[in-house]
């Protein structure tokens, strides 16, 4: 097999992959359906493209530069943390790499394709929502068809760039530390993202104002025209110059990052794969196991012990928190302070049913725990606690601050978000599944696990907005959302 063909069959093979687990969850009919109603329904927003090309007036070329430049930017910042965190999984989450490297196919064309599929997934993903666009600008301007080269070249310098970060937190940390830092660095840069798209909301408008006059200043010390600066902008427009030299240099920092470190990319997936078989040497159990303490205390500190143990598992729970971190800021600027700490009662609630989830529904071995001399009643009491106290003890700093501020803020905060930590971890609880620890984002393949607790999160949600704005009025809401809460979080059939 030539190495075109193998390259080819590799990347196939690596889209198709990617393609099933983007759909896992639906048929592939129902994806496909789904994605083109999307495309349409984006292409028919995006008529009026061509209309509002001919009617602007001429943009001052530096400014047209400039705006280019930044989209750019912005893109490539976009794309990188998914790239980074799309390199690791590469590296950790993939156990096939023996395999693969045992049959016929060039090392090389295997670590090509499956980079290169990374690369492909962060066009398509960025592609959905700007080529549309594009495509109805080129009614009016041929030029903005450009706009598949200039995404193509982000989308694969983003690439590289992650490719080179993970090699480099792999060589500096090692195989066990490197996937839990490069988590957290992915989920910092998202956030950072999300911060700044939503800087005119989080910041004051003298704050917006100062800063809009800090650019204006810099306006000043801006390149010529002729800078190389503007050449990747230039490029984007069109010049057949810059066009040439831009897309040439991205094609080649991508092959040269792809082809040079593809032997440290298979080695650091072979040691990855060893890390995570190595066996953990165990404490004595006995010190553990030790009658005084009870059944419910030894199951609480075991799963504390099996999540600590995981920490891209923390890492995932941080994730979903800390992208929850804008809308405080936008609900704080949009209404005031005291609304902005309802968020406080979703964030109890998320946190409270993610480690529920965890401790009742990935159980390994549930056969064990029913055969075991202990009553089931201690053993969902344990894991309740498990996932209760730290959600109890996250709160407590952000608790004290608000009552601080005001004692009713602080007392009405604290009794919607224990209800809401309560409830929803009472629910997974009382209803378990079963379901793998990776799908920790989905709650497992059951979807209306996701959908109750989505709803328990607003009901409890409803009387602590009251609340705050009718004082012990309030209170009275209470008596609809208990009633609520117990009839959502009582077992179903066949789940106890």
């Amino acid at each position: 097999m030539t190495a075109i063909g193998s390259l080819t069959l590799m990347l196939h093979h690596e889209v198709r992959i990617n393609w099933r687990m983007m759909n896992s969850r639906m048929s592939h009919k129902a994806a496909l359906w789904c994605l083109i109603g999307f495309l349409v329904l984006w292409h028919l927003v995006a008529l009026p493209v061509p209309f509002l090309l001919a009617e602007m007036p001429p943009i001052p070329r530096v400014d047209m530069l400039v705006a280019m430049s930044a989209a750019g930017v912005f893109g490539l910042i976009m794309m990188l943390p998914f790239a980074l965190l799309g390199t690791v999984r590469l590296i950790y989450s993939r156990s096939d790499m023996d395999l693969l490297l045992s049959s016929p196919l060039p090392p090389h064309a295997i670590i090509v394709a499956r980079v290169l599929a990374i690369a492909f997934g962060l066009f398509a993903m960025a592609g959905v929502f700007i080529l549309p666009a594009a495509n109805m600008g080129a009614f009016g301007n041929p030029r903005a068809l450009l706009a598949y080269v200039a995404l193509a070249c982000i989308a694969l310098t983003a690439t590289a760039l992650g490719v080179l970060i993970a090699q480099g937190l792999f060589a500096l940390l090692g195989a066990r530390r490197t996937r839990l830092v490069a988590q957290i660095v992915g989920a910092v840069m998202v956030l950072a993202t999300l911060c700044l798209a939503n800087l005119h909301n989080i910041l004051s408008a003298p704050a917006m104002e100062q800063i809009t006059q800090r650019i204006t200043n810099l306006a000043g010390h801006v390149p010529a025209v002729e800078s190389w600066v503007w050449w990747p902008a230039r490029a984007a427009l069109g010049e057949p110059l810059p066009f040439l030299v831009v897309t040439s240099l991205c094609l080649g920092l991508f092959l040269l990052t792809t082809y040079g470190l593809a032997n440290r990319l298979i080695a650091n997936a072979i040691a990855a794969n060893g890390s995570a078989e190595r066996t953990v040497r165990m404490r004595s159990s006995s010190r553990i196991m030790m009658s005084q303490r009870g059944p419910v205390a030894v199951t609480r500190r075991k799963e504390w012990l099996l999540i600590g143990r995981d920490p891209w598992l923390m890492t995932q729970i941080a994730q979903q928190l800390l992208f929850m971190v804008p809308t405080i800021f936008i609900v704080w600027k949009t209404s005031s302070v005291s609304y902005a700490w309802l968020c406080l009662v979703m964030l109890a609630g998320q946190l409270a049913g993610s480690l529920a989830w965890l401790t009742v529904s990935t159980e390994e071995a549930p056969d064990l725990l029913v055969t075991a001399p202990v009553r089931r009643r201690d053993l969902l009491l344990g894991k309740l606690q498990a996932a209760l106290l730290p959600t109890v003890l996250l709160m407590g700093v952000p608790l004290a601050v608000a009552f601080t501020l005001d004692l009713w803020l602080g007392f009405t905060i604290t009794l919607c978000g224990l209800g809401c930590a309560l409830t929803t971890a009472l629910y997974h609880v009382c209803n378990p599944s079963t379901a793998k620890r990776s799908d920790l984002m989905w709650r497992g393949n059951n979807k209306s696990h996701g959908i109750i607790e989505l709803v328990l999160v607003i009901i409890w949600l409803a009387p602590a907005a009251l609340m705050i704005m009718f004082g012990w009025l309030g209170l009275l809401a209470l008596a609809v959302t208990v009633p609520i809460a117990y009839v959502l979080t009582r077992p179903r059939a066949g789940a106890m």
